[in-house]
């Protein structure tokens, strides 16, 4: 569960957080499991987290590390932190000017656990001079078997039997890797660590400890290596937390190529019954395993999800470690196991990759009645869908079968009408049970029906859920705005939102007399907003922001376009909010700006990369006639714009590469029936324009398309018509109702995103303008759908997201009584993670206290992406939530 998400985190900076009580952790934990990940740094450097013990954020930091980091990764590694009786932990980096922090949260323990976290405290450095602590004088040579006393050094008592241990290696001159382990017990053929030359290496573990209180550690490396061991905590004899030597349960390098058990390809599942695999060191009642999961040669670029349940669980939305190319990776993961003891992995990797995986166990939480374990973080049990049934209780058959489900229902309430009585008729039902969901039928009770959560030991209740809905346009000390916004984009998590408003009163350094739009930037943890439209230096601070501004996926960059009093013709603009320069960069080789005007800029996740839309006919000197406006792409490193395709409104993919647009048909197809617009998507590298919009033939669509929207990996590409012609369009298509479609190109496949509830019907209405998570899973859109799922009475437009899994969608613009907006609510924007959806609307009733009377921005959590949290000793999520690519 996500608990940071800082972009920008300067160097040397303390940034402190509450803990307990957020992100699914009790308020009386005694510590937490989290994921720490670092993001773009841009410079070698290290982050560590620690304990507010002060409580106002002057707790002196450790000099240990958490997460070692170089440019070029992003890097995870796991740790058990203690809280403080204020529950908070604090945050710095060292190192790198700037770099990215997210911190997720995998669990926690209460006092009962005996499980004792800590700040982090030396245990060995080996290096000698200033740095040197404990027994070993110098590099760990290869081959050798040292020993180092543990009980009563670094804050570990005699009782204890285990630690909690940060496990790090520097001075790397060979590749290698390095195992820790009880002393005594003979090294296992596992590896704590693999490291590659030049590169410190950083990884989180829970090592027994021999009888009289000591571990061994072994190097295979052809050089010597410099150890690091930092222990952040200490286990007990009494602990559900158990370790085992470790234990090689996976290794898919023994596997040849085409073998099932070879290493995993893009998108695949692996399946592992972990009891099985373990040879009897895990108990079959187990509540949930400790594993170190290594990605050793990927071939691409991505990230590995582990979880619990078989290949029919659903993928959750966060991965487990990232790696790229040329990298071996580990992470240590707690994660939950099912009623079969099966964990899967999931590799999500670009078309054509692969990876190999090596899982060792290094210990197992207990099963005991003071423990839970959360089989599935992706879901939550109240889906808020609207139309289902308030109390009562669903028992199903234990253990849960896959397919059609006999099951038991007794007092219901239909939520559309919440004020009858409870109904204590005892219904049998059968229900479809896939995907974590059971499908209830909406005629099998009555009027009631709807999506429950499967989980056996919790009654199947749902209320009318309202999704977490935040007022984005706040005036300075939480005034009204005097001003309407136009549209938003929104970084990964959310933490930035960026959108263009005319409000005077966002930031207090704006001139009340300034009556032109602005572009603004706000923070959603804290509540700041900068205007980030100031003129580049030399021109004067009176131009006008233009359409909706387009943000990174880290908000550092923004891209927007403007025109000034004494220029009408709009150019583009960059601002990096990092240095606080804004460039105009639709302008010629000799500087000047373009002679024409440029609009709908995009900016691609890893800001690298501005594409844009113009009639100007000198920004590229030398291009052939062709159809105008037409599309450039703007390199930020380089400073060079280069054409890509005529045609206008683009999209762009994370890395610059693919760029979704509309073109007209003609341009693609010389003699197409069809004279309306396309979507077609542009491989910036090859120049190659693909169309999307196409009947079953390859036709251009002859009512054309709209509003495309591709994924930041150019897979998928979300796009609405109005067309009867093409293959996916439902059985009432009608030249007068647009529909929103989600294309896939690497399969060719095209999926109706338009759909109500339950998957099977379209919306009743004309439905547009989506837009696509990072990972093609969400699509929100506006729909005009009359009775959106059960009550809706505004007979004005709605915000919807979209689950490719599940085929389902779900309102967002409802209030905190359950009712839909009581205004036109559109032009969504959902976070490259899916899990929040900015958009603008006109409705009074989204949030308490809104009395502008005008339209806002609002950002609401998608409701399909929600984590579930629990109540234990040590609490166990399905997964280390870090997210891909971050």
């Amino acid at each position: 569960m996500r608990l940071v998400d800082d972009r920008t985190v300067p160097a040397g900076r303390v940034r402190c957080v509450q803990v307990a009580g957020q992100a699914g952790v009790a308020p009386e934990a005694a510590a937490v499991f989290v994921n720490v990940t670092t993001v773009r740094p841009d410079g070698p450097g290290y982050v560590v987290v620690y304990p507010d013990t002060r409580g106002d954020g002057a707790t002196p930091a450790p000099g240990t590390s958490t997460v070692n980091f170089e440019p070029g990764a992003d890097v995870a590694n796991a740790a058990v932190v203690a809280l403080p009786a204020d529950g908070r932990l604090c945050y710095l980096t060292r190192g790198a000017a700037r770099t990215g922090v997210l911190i997720d949260v995998t669990g926690y323990t209460r006092g009962a656990a005996d499980v004792h976290a800590g700040s982090p405290i030396r245990l060995l450095d080996t290096r000698t001079g200033a740095d040197h602590v404990g027994p070993i004088n110098g590099p760990v040579r290869p081959g050798h078997e040292y020993t180092v006393d543990v009980l009563g050094h670094a804050g570990v008592p005699a009782q204890a039997v285990a630690v909690l241990a940060n496990v790090t290696v520097t001075g790397v001159a060979a590749v290698g890797n390095l195992v820790v382990y009880p002393a005594g017990e003979g090294k296992p053929g596992t590896s704590t660590l693999n490291y590659a030359v030049g590169k410190d290496k950083a990884s989180a573990t829970v090592v027994g400890l021999s009888v009289a209180g000591r571990l061994s550690l072994y190097s295979t490396s052809s050089e010597p290596v410099q150890v690091i061991i930092d222990i952040t905590g200490w286990i007990g004899a009494d602990s559900p937390l158990v370790p085992v030597p470790p234990t090689r349960v996976m290794d898919t390098r023994r596997h040849p190529a085409g073998d099932p058990a070879a290493g995993l390809h893009a998108a695949e599942r692996r399946t592992l019954d972990v009891l099985e695999a373990a040879g009897g060191r895990v108990p079959q009642d187990a509540a949930g395993v400790l594993l170190t999961v290594t990605a050793v040669h990927p071939s691409a670029l991505g990230n590995l999800r582990v979880y619990p349940g078989g290949g029919t669980a659903a993928v959750p939305y966060a991965s487990t470690l990232n790696y790229i190319v040329g990298r071996d990776v580990p992470n240590t993961a707690v994660v939950g196991l099912d009623q079969a003891g099966a964990v899967t992995f999931y590799d999500d990797q670009a078309p054509g990759g692969t990876v190999d995986l090596v899982v060792d166990l290094v210990g197992y939480v207990a099963a005991r009645t003071d423990i839970a374990v959360l089989l599935d973080p992706t879901v939550t049990p109240q889906t808020c869908d609207h139309g289902l049934l308030l109390g009562g209780s669903i028992t199903w058959p234990d253990p849960l079968p896959t397919g059609i489900v006999s099951a038991q229902m007794v007092g219901w309430r239909d939520s559309v009408d919440p004020q009858r009585d409870l109904d204590p008729r005892q219904y049998s039902l059968e229900v479809q049970v896939a995907d974590g969901y059971a499908l209830v039928d909406p005629g099998a009770i009555d009027e009631g029906g709807g999506l429950y959560h499967l989980r056996p030991e919790v009654p199947a209740y749902s209320a009318p859920c309202v999704p977490e809905t935040h007022r984005v346009t706040i005036g300075v000390d939480g005034a009204q705005p005097d001003g309407a916004p136009g549209s938003a984009t929104v970084s990964d998590g959310a933490h930035w939102v960026a959108y263009d408003s005319a409000a005077s009163n966002l930031v207090a350094d704006k001139d009340p007399d300034r009556y032109w739009t602005d572009s603004f930037v706000t923070d959603r943890l804290t509540g700041e907003t900068e205007r980030v439209s100031d003129s580049p230096p030399g021109q004067p601070d009176g131009y006008v922001a233009f359409r909706r501004p387009s943000i990174s996926a880290d908000g550092r960059y923004v891209a927007f376009g403007a025109y000034t009093a004494e220029d009408i013709r709009c150019q583009i603009y960059l601002r990096d909010r990092g240095t606080g320069l804004t460039t105009m960069i639709s302008t010629g080789p000799d500087g000047a700006p373009g002679n024409h005007g440029s609009r709908s800029a995009v900016v691609s996740a890893d800001g690298r990369w501005v594409v844009y839309s113009s009639a100007a006919t000198d920004l590229v000197p030398g291009l052939a006639p062709g159809s105008w406006p037409r599309l450039y792409a703007y390199d930020r490193t380089t400073g060079a714009t280069s054409f890509v395709a005529d045609g206008w409104n683009p999209s762009v993919s994370g890395d610059g590469r693919w760029i979704a647009h509309l073109v007209d048909a003609r341009d693609l197809v010389p003699d197409a029936r069809s004279t309306a617009h396309q979507v077609a998507v542009t491989d910036r590298v090859t120049g190659a324009t693909t169309l999307i919009s196409a009947t079953a033939d390859g036709s251009p669509l002859q009512a054309g398309a709209d509003h495309p929207a591709i994924s930041a990996d150019g897979r998928w590409v979300a796009f609405d018509s109005f067309a009867t012609d093409i293959p996916e369009a439902p059985w009432d298509a009608s030249p007068d109702r647009s529909q929103v479609y989600l294309a896939d190109r690497l399969t060719g496949a095209t999926v109706l995103v338009s759909r109500d509830r339950f998957a099977s019907t379209p919306l009743p209405g004309s439905s547009l303008a989506p837009s696509v998570s990072a990972d093609g899973r969400w699509v929100a859109f506006t729909t005009f759908a009359a009775d959106l799922f059960g009550h809706d009475e505004n007979g004005t437009s709605d915000v919807v997201v979209w689950d490719r899994v599940s085929q389902r969608s779900v309102p967002l613009s409802v209030g905190p009584d359950g009712m839909t907006a009581d205004g036109a609510s559109g032009s969504p924007a959902i976070s490259p993670d899916g899990r929040w959806v900015a958009y603008r609307s006109d409705a009074s009733n989204l949030v308490a206290g809104d009395t502008v009377g005008s339209a806002d921005i609002f950002l609401t959590a998608n409701p399909w992406a929600r984590d579930l949290a629990g109540l234990a000793d040590v609490a166990v999520t399905g997964a280390s939530v870090v997210q891909a690519g971050a």
